[in-house]
């Protein structure tokens, strides 16, 4: 093991900066992080060369680094007989200074800045911050949860004296009344022979702003639209036919390559209500969060805290660096990714401790049962038919839920075109037990009418919870909402239909 300090040049430490150990004459790395008086130790092969870097905490930028020989020595991290090695120094020999301003040009008080050499800083009344930075080197500057601004520092400038690089930070609050976070809830149960059902719930957060009031409501809750839309993209053939032949054996599959053809849920992208790159970001509710059940309770971390944590595999280019994204400031996952610890008709409780952005508070909803179908026995030729009639669906609502999310998609791969055809229908309706989508409607999807035309078509509903929960916006000196949405997995019934002729 090595054992040593990460120091700034005034030989203060350095807490929560990244150490990594990369052997040269061996392929391997272990990675540490300093304590609060800058020390660390790694594990490291014996009878080797490694080299240490060391990256500020927050940053992106290699600060320092020593080539170490190391002994043929036997030792561990908790032996007290590590290997001493120099200091590494994160020399913080320049500046960046500037304001943070709303859109109308009002100075934000409070705000935390950073910037990826590792320097941090919180404005003022006036919006003013000052933060000391490597010097010579490009730097991107940001409010967490925003774009970033990149600034050429000077070689050598003190806040004192006034000659740090400049950059000016405009960001923009969500007002009273917006909706400004979405917090999923998923439960999805794995059916086994022998061996009892296995339930995997996850969680995903993410809080935000740009959208004005309810603008971006996935779904408008208090109120209930039995209607549909329909989607008929064309893909060429190239497209990886094969995931959609084996979606018909995987309903998970299915209904995520729906969304990733932005269909359900995604769909509001697709419109205007998009804001302004500039003007969307994430905010700050504090962090870990937790989940609880009553009985279990486990952790929401944010990946920006945790991304070494959650994503490092030991290369340097994958330890989540490269991939720290403004929006990453409001994201959350449950930690452990995927637990067992929860059930169907569970009360879970969202919890997060209050940040800049959003004060504390807590979400309360229910994990729904699953959906089962109960009508129609079959799809096969339901889409064939001459005429097409209205589609009638039935299944149980002994234990509704807030709203069932309805997909019907149809794939067809027809000889007489160059083209894979899609058609998806999309319902959002009430859980009252029977839906019926009009023939009308069902005449939109593409037919398959080729000399060899091969069609697939998925079924898919899931049953959702709706809570929308107020929280406080301390810079608003208002309320704006949270929304949770709860599900199983989604219920799935499919056919594959070939027809000849000309």
């Amino acid at each position: 093991c090595l054992s040593g300090r990460v120091v700034d040049s005034s030989a203060g430490p350095v807490y929560g900066a990244l150490v990594r150990a990369c052997g040269l004459d061996y392929c391997g790395l272990t990675f540490a992080r300093t304590a609060s008086d800058g020390t660390y130790c790694l594990p490291v092969k014996r009878n080797s060369t490694v080299r240490l870097e060391a990256v500020p905490p927050g940053g992106l930028l290699v600060a320092d680094s020593l080539d170490v020989s190391v002994p043929d020595t036997a030792a561990s991290c908790g032996s007290g007989n590590c290997m001493q090695v120099n200091d590494l120094v994160v020399a913080f020999d320049s500046c960046v200074s500037g304001h943070v301003t709303e859109p109308d040009g009002t100075p934000i008080d409070g705000a935390e800045v950073f910037t990826s050499g590792g320097g941090h800083a919180v404005t003022g009344a006036d919006g003013a911050f000052c933060m000391r930075v490597p010097g010579n080197v490009w730097l991107a500057v940001y409010v967490v949860g925003r774009p970033p601004k990149a600034v050429l520092t000077p070689a050598a400038a003190t806040c004192e004296a006034g000659n740090c690089a400049e950059v000016e930070l405009c960001v923009d609050y969500p007002e009273d009344g917006d909706v400004v976070g979405f917090i999923f809830s998923n439960l999805d149960t794995v059916e086994h022979l022998v061996l009892p059902d296995e339930k995997n719930h996850t969680s995903t957060a993410m809080f935000f702003s740009g959208y004005e009031g309810e603008q971006f409501d996935l779904y408008e809750t208090g109120s209930v639209i039995d209607s549909c839309e329909v989607f008929t993209p064309v893909l060429s053939l190239d497209f990886s036919l094969a995931l959609y032949i084996g979606a018909a054996w995987n309903s998970q599959l299915a209904f995520q390559l729906l969304f990733d053809l932005d269909f359900a849920l995604n769909a509001p992208f697709l419109n205007d209500l998009v804001p302004d790159g500039e003007v969307f970001g994430a905010l700050d509710p504090g962090s870990p969060a937790t989940l609880t059940d009553g009985t279990d309770t486990i952790d929401m971390l944010r990946p920006l805290d945790y991304y070494y944590e959650l994503f490092g595999d030991g290369y340097w280019d994958t330890l989540g660096y490269a991939y720290l994204e403004p929006w990453m400031g409001g994201w959350f996952v449950q930690s452990p990714a995927v637990s067992s610890a929860f059930d169907n008709g569970d009360v879970l409780t969202y919890t997060w401790p209050g940040g800049v952005d959003i004060g504390a508070f807590s979400v309360t909803g229910q994990i729904p049962g699953r959906l089962n179908f109960t009508a129609p026995a079959t799809l096969n030729g339901i889409l064939d038919a001459e005429p097409l009639a209205d589609l009638t669906l039935q299944w149980d609502a002994t234990t509704p839920g807030d709203l069932v999310t309805i997909v019907l998609e149809t794939v067809v791969l027809d000889t007489a075109k160059s083209s894979l055809e899609f058609g998806v229908v999309v319902c959002r309706v009430a859980d009252d037990g029977e839906y019926t989508i009009p023939a009308a409607t069902l005449a939109q999807l593409p037919a398959a009418d080729g000399l060899f035309a091969v069609r697939t078509n998925f079924l898919l509903a899931v049953r959702h919870e709706i809570v929308k929960q107020p929280v406080p916006l301390p810079r608003a000196g208002g309320t704006g909402y949270v929304v949770l949405f709860s599900s199983p997995e989604p219920t799935m019934a499919c056919s594959f239909d070939a027809s000849f002729g000309l």
